[in-house]
C-alpha cells in the first residue's frame, strides 16, 4: 500500500488532468466559434502544403511565429499522447483531436463543415485564427510540462509503485477504476470535484473508451517521458497483492462499445454509482446522469474507427444520441441528461448574476461613482466606444489581467450589436 502523501500526490496529478483538459477545451471552443476557423485549412497552413502530416518542428515554427516560445522536447510530449502513427506525426485526424471541441458535438460538427480555402506559404489565416489555434498548441505544451513535473515528484516517493497507486483507485472503486473510482478517490485526499471534472480526467486517461481505466492505460498515464524517472517507475517495487478486480456485470463491459451503446453502459453505469454513494451515506439521493460531454469526446489512438469527420465534407456522422432512462411522470420532451445538465448550467448562471448584481449595486452606492468617469478610465481618447485591445488596457492598468477567453466571452455578452466595440 502506498502511504497518505503518495496518495495525495497521485490525486494532485489526476486533478491537474483535468483542471488542463478543462482549460483547453474552452480555448477549443472559442476557436470554434470562429467562422472563419476551418479545420483542414488550419492543418494545410502548418504544414504549409509540404507534407499530409504534421510534424514537431512544423508545430513549434507556427507557435513561435505566433510569439509563444516553446521548447522541443515539450511539444514532442504533446505529439507523443496525440500521434497514431508510427512516426511520431500528426495526421488530419489526430489534429482534429488536437483542436476541436470535445465537449460540443454539434459545435464540432458544423466546424468540419465549413468549406475549406486555399492559404499560400507565404500567408497566414486571419489573426483570431491564427491566435486561437497557437494558443492551443500552447496550452497542451504547459500541461504538459506541469504534469511531467508531477509524475517525477510522484514516482520519486519511497513507497511508490505503479501497482500500489493504481491499487489505491481500485480500492476507491470498489473493483473497478472508473467514474465512481475518481471520484471516490479525489473526494477521500479533499480535493472537491464534480461530474465535469471527472468527465474532463476521463477524457484524458480513458485511451479505449471503455468507461474503466485498465492498469496498462493508468501506466501511460502517470509515468514520466524522460528516461531517468521512467526508469525509476517501471523498476519500483511491486506490491505483493494481486489487484482486486470486481464481478464482472451489467455495468462493467470488457469490450470497445459502440457510440450508442457507450452512452447508454455510462449513464447506467453513472447512475448506479451515484445510488451506491447515497446508500453508503445513509441518505437517498437521486442518480446522477453523465452528460454528454465524454461521449463528444474521441479515443486519442483509434481515431480511424470512431467515425469522425475528414477532410470528405460529405462523410460527417450526426452525432449519437444515448436512450434517456424511463421517467414515470411527466414525460418531457428533452433527455434525461439534457435535463441534468440544463439544470446545473442554470443553478450556476444564477448563482453568478446574483453575485454580479450584488457588485454592481455596491459600485453605484459609492458617493464618488459615476458611469461617465468609468467609461473615460477605457475611451481615453473620447471616442464615444471601446475597442477590445482598450478595454484590455484599461484594465491592465487597475491590475486586473484577463486572458483573450475571458475578455472573448466580455465582448460577445455586451456588444449587442456584433461590430467589436462596447459603446
Amino acid at each position: 500500500m502506498i502511504g497518505l502523501t503518495t496518495e495525495y500526490k497521485l490525486a494532485n496529478l489526476l486533478n491537474a488532468l483535468s483542471n488542463g483538459e478543462k482549460d483547453i477545451e474552452i480555448s477549443r471552443q472559442v476557436l470554434a466559434e470562429r467562422s472563419a476557423f476551418e479545420p483542414y485549412t488550419a492543418f494545410k497552413r502548418l504544414t504549409r502544403l509540404a507534407t499530409g502530416s504534421l510534424t514537431v518542428y512544423q508545430v513549434v515554427d507556427f507557435l513561435r511565429e505566433n510569439s509563444f516560445h516553446v521548447l522541443e522536447k515539450d511539444v514532442r510530449n504533446v505529439f507523443r499522447l496525440y500521434s497514431t502513427s508510427a512516426d511520431g506525426r500528426l495526421s488530419y485526424t489526430d489534429f482534429l483531436e488536437v483542436v476541436l471541441p470535445r465537449t460540443n458535438s454539434v459545435l464540432r460538427t458544423i466546424c468540419t463543415q465549413r468549406d475549406s480555402y486555399y492559404v499560400a506559404d507565404d500567408e497566414v489565416l486571419l489573426y483570431e485564427v491564427e491566435h486561437g489555434l497557437a494558443k492551443i498548441f500552447d496550452k497542451e505544451v504547459a500541461l504538459s510540462r506541469k504534469v511531467e513535473l508531477l509524475k517525477e515528484d510522484l514516482v520519486s516517493r519511497h513507497d511508490f509503485s505503479l501497482r500500489g497507486t493504481y491499487e489505491a483507485l481500485v480500492e476507491a472503486g470498489d473493483g473497478r477504476v472508473d467514474y465512481e473510482a475518481f471520484y471516490s478517490f479525489l473526494q477521500k485526499n479533499s480535493i472537491p470535484v464534480i461530474e465535469k471534472d471527472i468527465l474532463a480526467l476521463l477524457r484524458r486517461v480513458d485511451v479505449d473508451r471503455d468507461g474503466r481505466v485498465t492498469f496498462s492505460e493508468f501506466c501511460d498515464a502517470i509515468t514520466p517521458v524522460d528516461t531517468y524517472y521512467r526508469r525509476i517507475a517501471e523498476n519500483a517495487p511491486v506490491q505483493a497483492r494481486p489487484i482486486r478486480t470486481a464481478t464482472p456485470s451489467r455495468y462493467h463491459s470488457p469490450k470497445k462499445l459502440t457510440n450508442s451503446d457507450y452512452f447508454d453502459y455510462l449513464s447506467e453505469s453513472a447512475r448506479k454509482s451515484s445510488v451506491r454513494r447515497a446508500t453508503s451515506l445513509g441518505r437517498s439521493a437521486s442518480p446522477t446522469r453523465l452528460t454528454q460531454s465524454y461521449v463528444a469526446s474521441s479515443p486519442r489512438r483509434d481515431l480511424n474507427r470512431s467515425g469522425y469527420q475528414t477532410p470528405t465534407k460529405s462523410r460527417v456522422a450526426s452525432p449519437s444520441r444515448g436512450r434517456s432512462p424511463s421517467r414515470l411522470e411527466p414525460t418531457s420532451p428533452m433527455k434525461g441528461f439534457e435535463e441534468d445538465h440544463l439544470a446545473q448550467a442554470l443553478r450556476e448562471q444564477v448563482e453568478l448574476d446574483k453575485e454580479l448584481e450584488a457588485s454592481r449595486n455596491k459600485l453605484a452606492l459609492q458617493e464618488d461613482f459615476n458611469l461617465f468617469d468609468a467609461f473615460r478610465c477605457f475611451d481615453l481618447t473620447e471616442k464615444g466606444y471601446v475597442t477590445k485591445y482598450e478595454l484590455k488596457d484599461g484594465l491592465n492598468d487597475i491590475d486586473i489581467f484577463p486572458t483573450s477567453n475571458e475578455l472573448y466571452l466580455i465582448q460577445n455578452k455586451y456588444n449587442k450589436d456584433n461590430d467589436g466595440l462596447l459603446k
